[in-house]
């Protein structure tokens, strides 16, 4: 029963402390590998009746490193197409960091922070030329087996001429089972309700939900070490007026160790 209970309340807080933001569809674990290198290719495609929210999707090229055992870093471009495009675009370029903060299994739930910096240089929309992102990073392996769940709850503020400079919040959570290191099925949820200060109605908020499968695949290595491909694949379905109808998500890591 603490168990369950244990559980229950850390998903409590995370969706409480999701009152507000524009929600990614990536999840970050806060344990890292010192010596992980990772090229890392992310995206997600969107599909709405309403013409202008058809048919836009954004891509993510980056390239990872484990630094410490408590530390690893992260950089990259954004590409993205809209309606209104004709052809994919540079957005941005990306600066992340992830800081490990507990042990894995030294606690009942493993914890970390999440640090990005996005710099909109190409953007022509000057409420965006920048935007700063950390991350409260929760994981849990221990009281069901063969089964991990992980929780973010993210802080955001976009700077620019024209932005609001308000902070706001988002959540994701997921949810996965290890039934192989091939394939690992499981769901996730994101969304967001507005600023910190101002929650959005139910109408204007943003949150979705669906099937999300998981896995690696061993693959030939340059060093003596391990190497490997990770995927995630997933269908997301809008949940209110504001989200978009559906969303395809995937992410294709290629990994290596040193």
């Amino acid at each position: 029963m603490e168990k369950i209970l244990k559980i229950v309340l850390v998903a409590v807080f995370v969706f409480y402390m999701s009152a507000n933001a524009e929600a990614g569809t990536r999840l970050y674990s806060p344990n890292v590998e010192k010596g992980e290198l990772e090229f890392e290719w992310i995206g997600d495609w969107d599909f709405d009746d309403t013409d202008s929210k058809d048919n836009n999707y954004g891509q993510r090229f980056l390239v990872g490193w484990g630094l410490t055992d408590y530390v690893k870093i992260e950089g990259g471009v954004r590409v993205k197409k809209t309606a209104t495009d004709r052809d994919m675009h540079y957005d941005s370029w990306i600066l992340e960091l992830v800081w490990q903060l507990t042990e894995p299994g030294e606690h009942w739930v493993d914890a970390g922070l999440y640090f990005e910096y996005i710099d909109f240089m190409k953007n022509t929309d000057t409420s965006k030329q920048r935007k700063v992102e950390t991350k409260i990073l929760l994981e849990e392996n221990q009281y069901f087996d063969n089964i991990t769940n992980i929780a973010n709850i993210v802080f955001e503020r976009e700077f620019g001429d024209n932005s609001d400079k308000s902070w706001e919040l988002a959540y994701s959570f997921g949810s996965k089972y290890r039934y192989s290191s091939y394939f690992e099925p499981g769901f996730e949820a994101h969304g967001n309700t507005g600023k910190v200060s101002h929650s959005k109605s139910l109408d204007n908020q943003k949150h979705y939900f669906g099937p999300v499968a998981y896995g690696a695949i061993p693959v030939a290595s340059p060093t003596e070490l391990p190497a490997k491909i990770a995927y995630k694949f997933g269908y997301l379905t809008g949940l209110t007026s504001a989200a978009i109808d559906n969303k395809f998500i995937w992410e294709i890591e290629y990994e290596i160790y040193f």
